[in-house]
């Protein structure tokens, strides 16, 4: 996969915190953490996974941008990966003046 636009960059990292929310989720069920689970299942929900583009509510968008946000804080920190396609995604979003005048 390449990233060539900044849409494909959104998909991309959305598609990564999905797996990476997922991830956390089974380590907090794994550790008897329900409470922790639901959280993380509720992000993935608020994100709007699996809802027709044309029911996506404000709702559903505020939550994806905090999530781009959440990814790019990980980024910073080297919580995430280095690879060239996140480094492009990255740049991609660090780049986009739309994103951040939200």
């Amino acid at each position: 996969m390449s990233i060539e636009t900044v849409e494909q960059a959104i998909v991309y990292v959305l598609k990564c915190q999905r797996s990476f929310i997922t991830a956390e989720t089974e380590v907090a069920l794994s550790k008897g953490d329900s409470e922790a689970a639901r959280r993380y299942n509720k992000r993935i929900e608020n994100m709007g996974f699996g809802v027709k583009e044309k029911d996506l509510t404000d709702d559903h968008e505020e939550a994806r941008v905090d999530e781009l946000f959440e990814w790019i804080e990980r980024f910073d920190q080297s919580a995430v990966e280095h690879t060239a396609i996140n480094r492009t995604a990255y740049e991609f979003l660090k780049n986009d003046k739309d994103l951040f005048l939200v």
